[in-house]
């Protein structure tokens, strides 16, 4: 039987190949930034198995986690590799005893003064999830535990034509497998569904100012849901970007319509929903970084493949971010997001999610550090789960063999 991430992850192994082929000088040069963690945590939970109203039941969870955290960067670009495999003990449902797994690889690269190159390419293995920090569209709602998977792969190339006018594209792809977790009851939810998605965009910009851009975006996508059916999206969008002084910080717009035309059959339905709208889309973002902070701040509309859901959806988000770093021995976070989850046909109620929470890391020494969290999550809307709330709370003791890694990527020891 052929692994069901097989075909994307032949693709990702290719491509990394190809980037060491194509950059050996940068990534070969300069010095590697190493900071590892390996962190022991207890968390509680209210409601473990995601069950509505009254009848969620409680427990404690112990886990392992370690970071393997490699960055590099040179004149004309960077790369970051991120590795973080753990392990979590339940203490009463046991069965969702796990090993997860998360990859991510980064890569920036000036091809030229006039050219740039960027790769990002992820894999997520975990029973965990919807974490109110994650804007991700397939973490955004509650469900009954099931093992994820997913793998992802974007890739961007743009170039300045002359002073004033540049363009960009964009290539994406994700997979998103979903199985039951052996030894959990099914529960009355309807059936998780995987998917694929990928995509593909075009941007010509032009320079309003030194610091101002405006731009017209092309992109095409397409949602496939297995068993239940697919969809493909064409968008055109305006967007306007301004960058706020600091590199990295900016304020982006983008507003446009989206037209969707697929047809889908839930499990269990008669008649099939044909997709064929156009509905508004918008996406808005500023990042601003302080002098010990930083805001993140994000709201979207767009289509999706949907996550959890039986069919694609319309998602509208608003999240925020505050990250602060108060002095060498404290450094927090605080963050929150809504979400409306609109499933296309009218036969599929929506979902609506609030979530928000806060974590904090005192470090009396430099290799040492006590770690503090909480977040909520009430939900409702989907597959029977109305006034579905989770709250969890954990505390942990992290431990860092290289020290602290400094803003300037040098160690704090």
């Amino acid at each position: 039987m052929e692994h069901p991430l097989s075909r994307l992850s032949i693709i990702v192994f290719g491509v990394l190949v190809l980037v060491l082929l194509l950059f050996p000088g940068g990534l070969m040069a300069a010095d590697v930034d190493f900071h590892p963690e390996i962190s022991i945590e207890g968390e509680y939970t209210d409601n473990v198995t995601v069950q509505p109203g009254d009848l969620g039941e409680s427990d404690l969870i112990s886990r392992l986690r370690i970071l393997l955290p490699v960055f590099r960067e040179w004149a004309s670009g960077s790369f970051e590799f991120r590795y973080a495999p753990a392990y979590y003990w339940y203490r009463d449902t046991d069965y969702l005893d796990s090993d997860t797994h998360d990859l991510s690889f980064s890569l920036a690269n000036r091809r030229s003064r006039k050219a740039d190159f960027n790769l990002d390419v992820g894999y997520n293995k975990s029973v965990q999830q919807a974490g109110p920090e994650s804007l991700l569209s397939g973490d955004l709602i509650l469900s009954e535990p099931v093992d994820r998977e997913r793998a992802e792969f974007s890739t961007s190339y743009s170039r300045r034509i002359t002073k004033r006018f540049s363009w960009s594209g964009a290539l994406n792809a994700s997979e998103f497998r979903y199985e039951t977790v052996p030894g959990g009851d099914p529960g009355s939810g309807s059936e998780i569904v995987d998917r694929n998605q990928w995509g593909a965009s075009l941007e010509f910009d032009h320079d309003l100012s030194e610091q101002a851009t405006l731009g017209i975006l092309l992109s095409h996508s397409s949602n496939e849901l297995d068993v239940t059916g697919s969809e493909d999206v064409d968008e055109l969008a305006v967007v306007w970007t301004r960058n706020l002084g600091q590199p990295g910080d900016r304020f982006m717009l983008s507003l446009g319509a989206a037209n969707r035309s697929g047809e889908f059959l839930p499990s269990g339905a008669i008649t099939p929903i044909v997709v064929e709208e156009t509905e508004f889309s918008a996406d808005a973002s500023l990042i601003k970084t302080l002098q010990h902070s930083s805001w993140t701040l994000q709201v979207s509309r767009a289509p999706s493949s949907g996550g959890t859901a039986t069919v694609a959806t319309t998602d509208t988000i608003a999240g925020a971010t505050y990250h602060f770093t108060p002095g060498p021995y404290w450094s927090g976070s605080v963050f929150g997001r809504y979400v409306s989850r609109d499933p296309v046909g009218d036969s599929i109620d929506s979902t609506d999610a609030l979530a928000f929470g806060t974590s904090v890391e005192w470090r009396p020494t430099p290799k040492f550090g006590y770690r503090v969290g909480a977040d909520v999550t009430d939900q409702s809307g989907q597959f029977g789960l109305e006034d579905t709330t989770v709250t969890r709370g954990w505390l942990g003791l992290v431990w860092y063999p290289r020290g602290v890694r400094s803003a300037s990527g040098r160690s704090a020891v």
